[in-house]
């Protein structure tokens, strides 16, 4: 990793800064390049940064000062989530290129290093690295792997197949199922915008105080098996979710119809099926993060729009609330949302 030939500045402060300044974009990929020939010296001073660029530098200069890139035991970092000449390589043309987008960095890795990376590996590291400016979720890459795709689009042709077993009628047999989470506490300040002299009022869903969970499902013939309670866990689990599916949804359910759910953590398939299979129904899994897949993601939306009429009360009563604007929803929008997500 110091064979490399470098100027004085860069033996001061690494290959980072020249005088203050950044380093000419060719000198950085030449000193780079070096470092890729050195490999194993290169892969061990990587291997111990964390993969954060304040620790790339305080290594450079542990390196510059001792000569060891050694650390205690027990104070190592996490591995990098790709090869250390990449994840070097890649912080060099995330430093010059900032409006590269995920396949464009996954491109420049494969074609100037041989290095094949998925996009979810690349935006980890950038995210640990502190140079990625967008905020891409982890999620929404996963959406578009092509297993992702693949499942999919086999969710769709099961509702094809379904349609030509079935009929026209077969829309009617689904039911779709998923959780959602409120916050009315008041741990940060809200932002939003107001007439002069009038005080903003919004629900803050992002505070980290105490939430209120909902459970609850939607199909052609309306909103229903709706179940609010307070959520202390900061989020479902499997417990409450199956007492949830087993007392309050299955009771409401026909025999032949198809519940419709994602792929969350606390959902088992196979325990839920043989749930389900009690009543004669069947279940149906959706691709991973397809939320817009989900009707009922939409009837949220709707609520959220319901409670904001009337911020006041909503923080009051916020269980009350949610099931008052539950028994807002109309059958009609419902059904009308069904034809719309599952595309009959």
């Amino acid at each position: 990793l110091g064979v490399c030939a470098a100027t004085a500045a860069e033996n001061r402060w690494g290959w980072w800064y020249n005088n203050g300044a950044p380093l000419p974009e060719e000198r950085r990929i030449n000193i780079v390049a070096q470092m890729l020939t050195n490999g194993g010296s290169a892969a061990a001073a990587a291997a111990y940064c964390k993969c954060c660029k304040n620790t790339v530098y305080k290594w450079w200069r542990r390196w510059q000062n001792t000569g060891d890139v050694k650390v205690l035991v027990g104070k190592r970092g996490p591995e990098p989530v790709i090869s250390a000449p990449a994840l070097l390589y890649l912080i060099c043309i995330s430093e010059l290129n900032r409006a590269y987008s995920l396949f464009a960095y996954r491109e420049r890795l494969r074609q100037d290093i041989g290095v094949d990376a998925s996009e979810v590996r690349i935006c980890v590291a950038l995210k640990r690295a502190g140079q990625l400016r967008k905020k891409t979720t982890i999620k929404k890459i996963e959406g578009q792997t092509p297993h992702a795709r693949i499942l999919r689009q086999r969710y769709f042709l099961t509702l094809m197949a379904n349609r030509l077993t079935w009929g026209v009628g077969a829309i009617n047999r689904y039911v779709m199922i998923d959780e959602m989470y409120l916050n009315f506490d008041d741990t940060k300040p809200s932002k939003a915008r107001a007439a002069n002299g009038h005080a903003a009022e919004v629900l803050d869903f992002d505070s980290r105080g105490k939430k209120v969970g909902q459970l609850a499902a939607v199909s052609t013939a309306g909103f229903f098996a709706q179940f609010v309670y307070p959520c202390d866990q900061r989020s479902t689990t499997r417990d409450l979710f199956e007492w949830w599916l087993v007392n309050i949804l299955m009771p409401n359910l026909h025999p032949g119809q198809v519940v419709v759910m994602d792929r969350a953590k606390f959902h088992d398939p196979q325990r839920t099926s043989s749930f389900l299979a009690m009543v004669g129904c069947g279940l149906l899994m959706l691709g991973p993060y397809a939320s817009a897949d989900n009707a009922i993601e939409y009837i949220h939306h709707i609520e959220k729009c319901y409670l904001r009429r009337n911020v006041p009360f909503a923080r009051l009563m916020p269980m009350t609330s949610l099931y008052l604007v539950g028994s807002m929803i109309q059958p009609a929008h419902c059904a009308n949302i069904m034809h719309h997500v599952m595309g009959f």
